[in-house]
């Protein structure tokens, strides 16, 4: 969804939420879109710097795609427990194309 017509300020919203709930969120986001921060530069007294990276690369270096790895499984168990507590605690969510 967008707070604004121009499509400038995307939000993502859960779908678990009533219809209600869901506008009181919209309501409150857009009289307080001003304190969200949709680019670094809106990010007021934080330094780009603790937002961003650089990959230092070498000059003729071209990138490679390295095949996926896989875990052992006691790592695999250990990561499926975490993933699982991200997703309940709704700091993570799944995407409709991903298994």
């Amino acid at each position: 969804m967008f707070l604004e017509n121009n499509e400038t300020t995307p939000v993502i919203i859960s779908n678990s939420l009533k219809k209600e709930e869901e506008d009181q969120l919209v309501q409150i986001l857009k009289r307080r879109k001003a304190a969200i921060g949709w680019h670094i530069s809106d990010l007021k007294g934080i330094s780009p710097s603790y937002c961003m990276h650089k990959i230092n690369l070498q000059a003729n270096y071209k990138p490679v795609r390295q095949p996926q790895r896989r875990l052992n499984p006691i790592m695999k168990e250990k990561v499926r427990k975490e993933v699982l507590k991200l997703l309940e605690a709704g700091l993570i969510y799944p995407i409709s194309d991903s298994s």
